[in-house]
């Protein structure tokens, strides 16, 4: 019998979704021009950007929340929270696993399960220093720096011919 380990599936998600989120920020901050930017921004695309989905209509529970997860560093737009109010109406696993998937952790936990169970009882409680992951490296900013600098050097290169 295989079994999944279901923190680590949950990791792998949040760590993709980190790195969605800062390939997408050095989308924002490469400007060439317009159009040039706007096919980097659709080449990384990223859900949880505040900037492309902004919350117009936040809570005080949804305040409360994203002041929870502090430490975590989150990046959280619109569909967080419309993740986040579908979570209120019915607190599930699946609810919660849906926030997760719509939060950019810039300093992810380290234990997500952890955290979906304190999810479960409720969305205010504190998150120690202990249980979060470092902020990426200089090396990893970079990288993702470099992915779409790389992107962007190609169309530039295309636009010459």
């Amino acid at each position: 019998m295989v079994t999944v380990d279901k923190s680590a599936d949950l990791k792998t998600i949040i760590l993709h979704k980190r790195a969605e989120y800062f390939r997408h920020y050095y989308a924002h901050l490469n400007p060439v021009d317009y159009t040039t930017q706007q096919l980097a921004l659709q080449r990384f695309p990223c859900n949880v950007c505040s900037t492309c989905y902004p919350t117009l209509s936040a809570t005080p529970e949804f305040d409360d929340f994203t002041y929870t997860l502090y430490q975590l560093k989150p990046m959280t737009s619109y569909w967080t929270f419309e993740a986040f109010r579908a979570y209120l109406r019915r607190p599930t696993r699946g609810t919660i696993i849906t926030i997760l998937e719509n939060i950019a952790f810039r300093s992810p936990p380290k234990n997500p399960e952890r955290l979906v169970a304190q999810l479960l009882e409720g969305y205010q409680f504190e998150i120690s220093h202990t249980e979060v992951e470092a902020y990426p490296t200089d090396a990893q900013l970079a990288h993702y720096s470099d992915q779409v600098n790389d992107y962007l050097k190609r169309i530039r290169e295309r636009e010459e011919i």
